[in-house]
């Protein structure tokens, strides 16, 4: 058999990763300017369930099957790219000639296919100032975030209080982790410190009194979700004390069995029931706190809830499963709130899906794992066919949130249109003193005062990458 040197290989395989590096820097420019007018387009939630993909671990035939050479793929078939990838790892020896072409392709298709994908990889359109003024509008959202934090710094005592009357645990849990994103460490510390003398349990829970979570009637209902904002905030703050034992806490809530997490409380009343809001925010809590494990089933179990009724998500979303992990279709009327998201109807509680939105496209920043990115977008497909008031309710801002979230990763112009249209009613229903929902109880204006001002600051930082161009970043389609 015939020996070429290594020397030969080595050059060789270095002019090849020069016309790689040439091939992507073409084909990325070709796929932008396709993206451009296929971003006019919206896709259908049946057109987005079908897309052909191969998730990172395919091989073998059905792999080959899937794969597709559109949008400027190269034309290998996965098994060449396998046989090449090994003789790079050096399972084959560089001697025998007939690998040394399949060693030549993997660095042209490595150059070309995303990592993790076997998709052609390219660069998202990006915004820039004179693109529909875009910095100005983030600027915009920042100012108004910033009124927002003012305000709830100008009630705050010396004790991390906010003063007389202002006792519930609604009106403190999400301040923390406000004052920490905006750079305000000494009054973000005053503000967990009192939250844990005053409302801290002897097992690790907060709560305002010991059998009530909150004057919010939601809370009681969805009784960890006040405990996950605090846990992230202490992480991040680096306010371990309180952090990891409010962490554990909230394990006592994780279904093993199902991967999804406890509506109401351990041990308490209810059925053992789990839903799609709590998982996804005591999945990111896990992210928070490096459980992958823990949040990639919750990632799994809010896609799987979706996928049981694609059937009827004309109709509606159902948010729950029972103890037994079937779709909980009685409603109660009375509160039907916090059981369906209807297609037809306004002022649904469309936060309920903004947040397994933006978990999935977080949790898929953390795994790389594709099926992630799919259910995000399936999360996605399901909010566009809502035909309320999506874009004009207040209760919109975690949709926002998600679709800015998915426009860092995948550059979708539709998801620009929708967090900026969200976003842009939230500032005009700002009240001149800063807050938002002054005509509300103080547990409820303090508490979406945060919440707005945390998800304007996060829009305006998630849409930066949709503005400038991330250097050496992958992009996805």
């Amino acid at each position: 058999m015939a020996t070429i040197p290594a020397s030969v290989v080595y050059v060789v395989e270095l002019v090849a990763w020069v016309v790689g590096f040439m091939l992507l820097i073409l084909g990325r420019v070709r796929a932008a300017l396709q993206l451009v007018v296929a971003n006019e387009r919206l896709r259908s939630p049946e057109q987005n369930r079908h897309r052909h993909r191969v998730a990172p671990s395919a091989s073998g035939p059905a792999a080959v099957d899937a794969f597709e050479t559109r949008r400027g793929c190269l034309p290998f078939h996965l098994g060449q790219l396998t046989d090449a990838s090994a003789a790079l790892e050096g399972r084959f020896s560089p001697d025998e000639p007939h690998l040394v072409f399949g060693r030549i392709q993997a660095t042209l298709g490595r150059c070309w296919l995303a990592p993790g994908t076997f998709e052609a990889t390219y660069l998202p359109r990006r915004r820039t100032c004179e693109d529909g003024d875009a910095m100005g509008v983030r600027t915009q959202y920042e100012e108004a975030a910033t009124a927002g934090v003012e305000w709830l710094a100008a009630q705050l005592n010396d004790d991390g209080s906010y003063g007389e009357g202002i006792h519930d645990l609604a009106c403190y849990y999400k301040s923390p982790y406000l004052f920490h994103l905006s750079g305000r460490a000494r009054e973000a510390s005053r503000l967990l410190t009192f939250i844990d003398l005053r409302f801290g349990r002897e097992d690790h829970d907060f709560a305002t009194s010991a059998d009530q979570k909150s004057d919010n009637a939601a809370f009681n209902e969805y009784w960890a979700y006040p405990n996950g904002w605090i846990a992230m905030a202490a992480q991040r703050m680096g306010r371990f004390d309180i952090a990891y034992p409010a962490f554990t806490y909230l394990l006592s809530f994780h279904r093993p069995d199902v991967g999804g997490f406890l509506t109401n409380r351990p041990q308490g009343r209810g059925e053992a029931g789990t839903d799609v809001f709590t998982t996804a925010h005591l999945g990111l809590v896990c992210l928070y706190f490096g459980d992958i494990q823990r949040a990639s089933a919750a990632g799994r179990f809010v896609a799987r809830v979706l996928a049981m009724q694609r059937e009827t998500l004309s109709d509606g979303f159902l948010l729950r499963l029972d103890r037994r992990g079937n779709l909980v279709r009685e409603i109660p009327e009375a509160a039907a709130a916090f059981y369906v998201v209807r297609v037809e109807e306004p002022d649904q509680a469309y936060f309920m899906i903004g947040y397994p939105m933006a978990f999935l496209a977080k949790l898929f920043q953390a795994t790389g794992e594709v099926t992630h990115l799919e259910a995000a977008r399936d999360y996605l497909a399901f909010a566009l066919s809502c035909r309320g008031n999506l874009r004009t309710f207040y209760f919109s801002h975690k949709v926002a949130w998600g679709a800015a979230a998915l426009v860092r990763i995948t550059g979708d112009q539709r998801c620009v249109e929708l967090a900026t249209a969200i976003a842009d009613h939230l500032l005009e229903i700002q009240d001149p003193s800063g807050a938002w929902l002054t005509d509300q109880p103080p547990h409820t204006t303090f508490d979406q005062t945060a919440e707005i001002a945390i998800w304007l600051k996060e829009i305006s930082a998630e849409l930066e990458g949709a503005i400038l161009p991330r250097q050496g970043a992958r992009s996805l389609g």
